[in-house]
């Protein structure tokens, strides 16, 4: 399975969907393969939602352990390996191997810290360092990710729909395509839950 950005290919210029990014009227860059499939390609369009996750996920989160060290030798193992990287360090090689992913083990606060890190991973995907569909995982079954503000789930909303995009081609191969609509449909429930809540506590203030 070959990602388009590793063909040969050209490039055409679209307008930016506005539900992607909220900076409505700018544009990014596509690449078309011979298969006709089209998927954002500009670096700094990636680089932008990366640094948004950053903002919205504080450093200063990290906490000082990520699992229950003490249970086993695994959870010890895992603890280690996420407290010896920091969200900008880790890498898919420690993260990337899912019968043996950190991730799995985290609570609320390891998995807000490290949040950008999985967006990364997944945005930057490639053929040898596939990541999207353990991002879905985490995002689907983690329920650490229900205690997400409106702002953070907006952001996985928009990164959902950019994974969409961008590798429709191996979402659709993989099999992965349900559990990417219900993913989004999830979190659709997540940010109007969100929503609810604001508007609950704004009527109550007043």
């Amino acid at each position: 399975m070959e990602h388009s950005h590793l063909k040969d290919s050209r490039t055409c210029w679209i307008p930016y969907r506005k539900e992607i990014m909220d900076h409505s009227g700018d544009e990014f860059r596509i690449t078309s393969d011979c298969h006709g499939s089209n998927r954002p390609h500009d670096a700094l369009f990636l680089d932008l939602l990366i640094e948004e996750a950053h903002r919205l996920f504080p450093e200063d989160l990290k906490p000082r352990h990520f699992t229950d060290f003490e249970h086993c030798d695994e959870c010890r193992e895992h603890d280690e390996t996420l407290r010896t990287h920091s969200r900008e360090s880790i890498t898919y090689a420690e993260l990337g191997n899912p019968g043996y992913d950190p991730m799995c083990f985290v609570d609320e606060h390891g998995m807000k810290y490290y949040f950008p890190a999985l967006v990364r991973l997944a945005l930057r995907s490639t053929i040898k360092e596939y990541y999207v569909d353990q991002f879905l995982l985490h995002i689907s079954y983690n329920r650490s990710c229900i205690r997400f503000s409106r702002v953070q789930c907006s952001l996985v909303i928009r990164v959902l729909k950019l994974l969409k995009i961008r590798f429709a081609d191996e979402i659709e191969l993989l099999g992965h395509s349900d559990e990417m609509r219900k993913c989004l449909e999830r979190w659709y429930g997540l940010l109007e839950k969100c929503n609810h809540e604001e508007r609950s506590e704004s009527v109550g203030k007043r």
